[in-house]
């Protein structure tokens, strides 16, 4: 909905009516249960505003049908979570890894309404009745596939009921992606769509094998991934970073050692139901209410974290079924120590964690809260992650890629790439610009993943600049990355213009008609498709360039300067790199 920094907005108490940004976010954390009701309904003031966004003309006879819709669909989406968080809560109570944090909640929960005179459940009658599910939990049934589609070279939303939103942001489940009830029918299908001009993008968020298998067998209605490459397919794997919190990634470190290590005990010696150290979970938490949110908070973390951790436990032990990411050798803040945690795989072999001074701390024998340093939210994200984009370019109609989300993160956030690549097609096409191919799209794919962990405007808070992290010798672990991704835009590019262009012809026009300046459409559908490619490709390697100049630049100056100047090197680095990433 509306958007406007300078003014309050989700997350607040404060009223913010007309600047909601997250209406999702806005329902479970701004307003009072209470005021629930009315935030569903259709003659809700938000939803004419945010509907009047989309029509030039606020007094439009349009806007009271699109208020309506823009209500239904918020009030689903709602309702929907609101099940999801309920049969969340219920499996952790029901699973022995989990079930005591829901314990420790209710009995936290008890405790805080007995000091302050409470009835259990005194306001659940205020707010709207949510019906709970009963449904066995399925992991892959919580996993979201974002689905992008173009007829015509124009954004396109797919009316199928198997699919929610709209484009650029339409999503489906992993389970109902591998479904395989009805082959021909299936999302996924090679020939589900007639038309030679509709493109289709899938992206899974998750480098799990088995599922890449699956979905390629969908494409090809069951035949094994390994046996069906055609001329027409490119299938390439491309070096990326991305940015990880300490704190989750040590969890997900954490996890992967449980698992392996339960895989070598017999199974009478596992320990089932390990409850935490309440007298330590306590020890700063004598007040109650405190300790009610220090558990609302582990339950949070477990609800956010028990659909990754579950797909860990199911597929991480079979054989080359799960990649995970790995982190550069060194971390560069002095706000940072190193930790080394390395698992039996040898995926996980280095990471950062915060110093204990770092943060607020309660001071046992003062009874002082102490202050921290000075780390602000921005350097949360302190930790840079290299994993592998996986993409399938499949008979030059459909685009699949896999990456990994970030540990425990349910919905696409301004950290992750697929959301800027939804926004950034979102934005083109109010342009009325095309993607005319595939091969396009898929480099419109690449040059996301190559600039978004060194861009320039920060996308939240919480990512920090990409100087307060390097030290010097990462920079030629960057760079090598950076080498590697010019030669599989390089290789993918020379492949595709095979496809486009197999006798070479669309080549020599190009040259000519750029000299020229001769308008390309009057040289056909053909050629207009390769040259929109071409400056794509041109677009992408730019990218690239630029930012091994300015690296290749920071390292030059850092070693001229290092040389002439007392200050510490690491500090110098983190200015420089700073001047880049705001520059």
């Amino acid at each position: 909905m509306a958007d406007s920094p300078e003014r309050t907005s989700c997350l607040s108490a404060e009223p913010h009516e007309n600047n909601i940004t997250d209406p999702l976010l806005h329902f479970l954390g701004c307003i009072k249960i209470s005021k629930r009701h009315d935030f569903l309904e259709e003659n809700f003031p938000g939803w004419k505003e945010e509907a009047g966004e989309y029509h030039k003309d606020p007094s439009s006879q349009h806007l009271p049908k699109a208020a309506n819709q823009l209500a239904i669909h918020w009030a689903t989406r709602i309702q929907n979570e609101m099940r999801r968080i309920a049969l969340l809560r219920h499996t952790l109570s029901m699973d022995n890894r989990d079930k005591h944090l829901v314990q420790e909640m209710g009995e936290s929960g008890e405790i805080w309404r007995g000091e302050n005179k409470l009835n259990r459940g005194a306001n659940s009658n205020t707010g709207p009745d949510f019906p709970r599910s009963t449904e066995e939990y399925v992991p892959e049934k919580d996993a979201l596939v974002l689905v992008i589609q173009f007829q015509n070279s124009k954004g396109f939303t797919d009316p199928d009921q198997r699919l929610s939103g709209e484009f650029p942001n339409q999503t489906t489940t992993i389970d109902k992606l591998l479904d395989e009830s009805n082959p021909e029918e299936n999302l996924l299908y090679k020939d589900r769509e007639s038309d030679s001009n509709h493109i289709k993008y899938f992206h899974i968020p998750s480098n799990n094998m088995t599922w890449v298998e699956e979905a390629i067998a969908r494409y090809h209605v069951g035949r094994k991934s390994n046996s069906f490459k055609k001329s027409n397919d490119i299938v390439i794997d491309m070096q990326c970073l991305h940015w990880e919190a300490p704190r989750t990634q040590e969890q997900l470190v954490r996890e992967i050692d449980k698992i392996i290590q339960s895989s070598r005990v017999q199974p009478e010696r596992v320990v089932e139901n390990a409850m935490p150290n309440k007298t330590k979970w306590n020890r700063y938490n004598r007040n109650a209410l405190g300790r009610y949110l220090l558990a609302a908070a582990h339950l949070y973390q477990g609800m956010k974290t028990y659909r990754d951790g579950t797909l860990l436990y199911e597929y991480y032990l079979k054989q080359s079924a799960v990649y995970t990411s790995r982190t550069l050798e060194k971390a560069s803040s002095s706000l940072f120590k190193s930790i080394k945690k390395t698992n039996a795989s040898g995926a996980i072999q280095k990471g950062t964690a915060t110093t204990s001074d770092t943060f607020h701390r309660y001071d046992e024998d003062t009874k002082d809260l102490l202050e921290h340093k000075g780390l602000s939210n921005e350097k949360m994200f302190q930790v840079i992650m290299e994993d592998q984009l996986r993409v399938w370019v499949l008979n030059g109609k459909s685009l699949i890629t896999y990456f990994s989300r970030r540990y425990g993160t349910d919905t696409q956030d301004s950290l992750e790439v697929p959301k800027s690549i939804s926004t950034y097609l979102e934005q083109i096409s109010t342009d009325k610009a095309q993607i005319r191919t595939v091969f396009e799209l898929a480099l419109i794919v690449f040059n996301k993943y190559i600039e978004i962990p060194f861009k320039g405007g920060r996308l939240s808070n919480t990512q920090p600049r990409t100087g307060n992290t390097f030290f010097y010798e990462e920079l030629d672990i960057v760079l090598n990355i950076l080498n590697a991704q010019e030669d599989v835009v390089r290789s993918f590019a020379e492949e595709a213009e095979r496809v486009l262009d197999p006798d070479g012809s669309f080549c020599a026009i190009f040259v000519r008609t750029a000299l020229a300046k001769k308008d390309p459409l009057e040289l056909g559908k053909g050629y207009g498709d390769y040259r929109s490619f071409k400056l794509r490709a041109s677009e992408c390697r730019e990218t690239i360039e630029s930012q091994r100049k300015e690296i290749n630049l920071l390292r030059e100056d850092a070693i001229n300067t290092g040389d002439k100047v007392t200050i510490p090197f690491a500090s110098f680095l983190v200015l420089a790199i700073s001047e880049l990433t705001t520059g």
